[in-house]
């Protein structure tokens, strides 16, 4: 359990000019802030009010002058007392009020920290805490909004759902066991029966959602595949808006996967250009097409680059065959060159063809169109979408023990089997929401946190 002294953190600004905010919680947060923050009246007399005021050294010495105020416990995000000095983004003046802080008594926090007291004092549940991280990490839109609606408790109440129809299982299953011989005996059992179907069609939808969430969250794969020199460099800068790959006319000039970042559409996107291929000519370049194969095997849509101006020929052919299990779109870029490409009909009907001109700019809007429109599509469950490995396993053991009791019961084995799955499901439950959570669990989640949450 984490210890209920006074902890102090900092929260320092991005770039110069910004504001810094030093966090106290604990149960003596109010007397140790008044060591720094000199006011009238003196900070706390009036909780939930901003102050002004300057802020002091063990020496009285002025580091600054700032806004402070008093969140009292419980109704605060730790549950305890909290402080918040609101100071100016200077590094120098953030750490000699953190050093204040502590020569006054308190000590510094440890990653996560503020969120690990906010669980354990009840303001929230695991699932709750993990997501802040979540929400901290976001890289999209679509992150932002799943991890938002896991941090209001949105999945909490779908594991409280999960979790009334385990219950109602059990309840109505030891109420089966002492009225038997009665003649509603048929109706109860097929309310059992109901209540673990439920629970095995609402673990299994979650269940379902974590592949294409966990995809989304890392970022969806586009990868650039094509022959040297067709440009796709070029085309990857263009779709980049910045100049991250090295462009020549020399072939070969990528030898290794270059990435680069973009959100559409609230969806994160990995834009992966790769080496040309081609006879290689060099361990560089034979390691570097060894990855461009990888790629076009593993990315969620593949853009086949070809050269307007060259005649298609089997080098092509070979390119949608590495693409084959992924969806493929297929550019002819340098179109404000003599167009010399006739595409195949039986490539026609296989995928897409965007024309474009990377060096113009000619298409690349319609290009970055049609690649949202192949992005694979996240499934979820009223809004909701599993991300996090903890979440599938605890799911899956909960689909697996409430399958195994409607088997069970529905063969006619004893009602200690029965029970005996619907308890290890609820143990599950409470296994998502925090409860019985082994402290190196704990650790694991929190550690993920920076200072200052």
């Amino acid at each position: 359990m984490t210890e209920t002294s006074t902890i102090v953190a900092v929260a320092t600004p991005m770039g110069a000019g910004g504001i810094g905010v030093i966090r106290l919680s604990g149960p003596n947060s109010v007397l140790v802030a008044r060591t720094l923050f000199r006011c009238d009246p003196p900070l706390g007399t009036r909780p939930r009010y901003v102050e002004y005021g300057r802020v002091t050294d063990e020496n009285g010495q002025t580091l600054d002058t700032c806004l402070a105020w008093v969140l009292e416990g419980p109704r605060s995000y730790t549950g305890e007392d909290t402080v918040e000095i609101s100071a100016h983004g200077s590094i120098m003046v953030l750490n000699s009020i953190l050093e204040a802080a502590i020569s006054a008594g308190a000590t510094l926090a440890r990653p996560g920290e503020f969120t690990r007291r906010a669980f354990e004092n009840g303001r929230m549940d695991l699932l709750q805490a993990e997501a802040v991280v979540d929400l901290i990490q976001a890289g999209s839109k679509h992150a932002v909004i799943n991890s938002y609606g896991h941090t209001s408790g949105r999945l909490s109440q779908l594991v409280g759902t999960l979790k009334g129809h385990v219950v109602r299982a059990m309840a109505l299953l030891e109420v089966h066991l002492d009225f038997s011989h009665e003649e509603d005996g048929c109706f109860r059992t097929e309310l059992i029966a109901k209540e673990m179907e439920a629970a095995m069609s609402l673990s299994h939808q979650l269940l379902g959602t974590f592949p294409g969430t966990l995809r989304r969250k890392q970022g969806f794969s586009v990868a650039l595949i094509g022959r040297p020199n067709v440009g796709k460099s070029t085309l990857f800068n263009a779709l980049l808006g910045e100049d991250r790959a090295i462009v020549t006319h020399s072939p070969g000039t990528t030898r290794d996967v270059v990435e680069g970042q973009v959100v559409w559409e609230g969806d994160l996107v990995r834009l992966r250009d790769t080496a040309g291929l081609r006879a290689a000519s060099g361990v560089a370049e034979v390691e570097g097409i060894r990855r461009t194969r990888q790629e076009a095997k593993d990315a969620d849509v593949v853009l086949v680059i070809t050269d307007h101006s060259r005649p298609w020929s089997a080098a092509e052919e070979e390119l949608l065959a590495l693409a084959a299990d992924s969806s493929l779109l297929i550019v002819r870029n340098k179109t404000d060159k003599q167009c010399k490409q006739r595409i195949p009909e039986r490539v026609v009907g296989r995928a897409p063809a965007i024309s474009t001109s990377a060096a113009t700019g000619r298409g690349v809007w319609e290009l970055r169109e049609a690649i949202v429109g192949s992005l694979p599509k996240a499934r979820e469950f009223e809004g909701v979408g599993l991300s996090r490995q903890r979440h599938a396993v605890l799911f899956e053991q909960i689909h697996t023990a409430c399958k195994n009791a409607a088997r069970a019961f529905s063969q006619g084995e004893m009602a200690e089997c029965v029970a005996a799955e619907l308890h290890a499901a609820l143990f599950h439950c409470g296994e998502l929401l925090g409860k019985n959570v082994d402290e190196a669990v704990l650790d694991e989640v929190f550690s993920e946190f920076c200072i200052g949450k």
